[in-house]
């Protein structure tokens, strides 16, 4: 007759039911140290994602407000300024022959502004003859809404007419806590009347 076989276990005489305590524990610790390090470590990933993104969609508004700078004064049929030695507001006729000027606009969230103007240059070559038309649409975004992201705006320090050559210093563009994310210091635009 056949004896039945007594089953064994491979890992010696001490038969494997689960875990002991100090593996779970261990298990737990290394958990909560890896949810600790994502949680931390997720809200930087998405703040330096954002500032990548402002970051280049500053630049994308630097250049897009460049080019329609070039764009509105390349095409001027007259170029002139507040004060005679070139500074101050700068006016000019636009393409369609109204007189307008680019300005910083007065609100914080608002950019560049083209606000169009009535009346005349004097015999000396003044600007004093010109006020600002107050309507629903002047002044207006030189940028549109679809050309800049919210939230970023687009100023400048000053212009200076010289030479045919508009000057812009600072072309800067902000953000709402009034951060600079994309900067040119000088900036010259040729217009027409260029030598």
């Amino acid at each position: 007759m056949r004896r039945p076989r007594l089953h064994t276990n491979p890992l010696g005489e001490r038969a494997v039911q689960g875990f002991t305590l100090t593996e779970m524990l261990v298990t737990m610790l290394i958990l909560a140290l890896a949810s600790t390090l994502m949680a931390t470590g997720i809200p930087v990933a998405i703040d330096t994602y954002h500032r990548t993104v402002n970051s280049a969609n500053a630049q994308v508004a630097l250049s897009s407000t460049a080019t329609v700078l070039r764009a509105e004064l390349g095409v001027a049929s007259q170029i002139v300024s507040e004060n005679p030695d070139g500074t101050g507001k700068l006016y000019y006729k636009d393409g369609d022959g109204f007189w307008a000027s680019i300005e910083n606009g007065a609100g914080s969230s608002q950019g560049l502004m083209k606000q169009y103007y009535m009346g005349s240059i004097g015999v000396d070559g003044a600007a004093s003859g010109l006020a600002p038309i107050e309507s629903e649409t002047s002044p207006h975004p030189l940028l549109s809404d679809t050309a800049i992201t919210p939230g970023l705006m687009v100023t400048f320090g000053s212009s200076t007419y010289s030479d045919g050559y508009v000057e812009f210093k600072d072309l800067e563009v902000k953000d709402v806590q009034g951060h600079t994310l994309a900067r040119i210091d000088t900036y010259n635009v040729m217009t027409r009347f260029a030598r």
